[in-house]
């Protein structure tokens, strides 16, 4: 998937550099206030907590924390992502 935005960085309320957890709240609740968002990530799929890395021969889920997390972060329930599909 590859998503290429029109115009330049002047044409954009706010510029939000990653696509994992934090990146990803803060651009919605950004465009939830009605800024023009561009968010740019690195890899093939935002999230953060999908990507497995290896480190030392091992391979690790870095973010799996937030899922034990979900139920009381409030992120979750203001930007009401369990209507969007989000289940644990």
């Amino acid at each position: 998937m590859e998503a290429v935005p029109s115009g330049n960085a002047s044409s954009f309320d706010a510029i939000v550099i990653g696509g994992g957890p934090n990146g990803l709240m803060a651009s919605s609740y950004l465009a939830r206030a009605g800024a023009h968002v561009l968010l740019l990530e690195r890899r093939i799929e935002t999230g953060g907590g999908l990507n497995t890395d290896e480190y030392f021969g091992f391979r690790f889920n870095l973010h799996a924390i937030y899922h034990m997390m979900a139920d009381v972060m409030p992120a979750f329930r203001d930007l009401d992502l369990w209507n969007f599909g989000l289940r644990y």
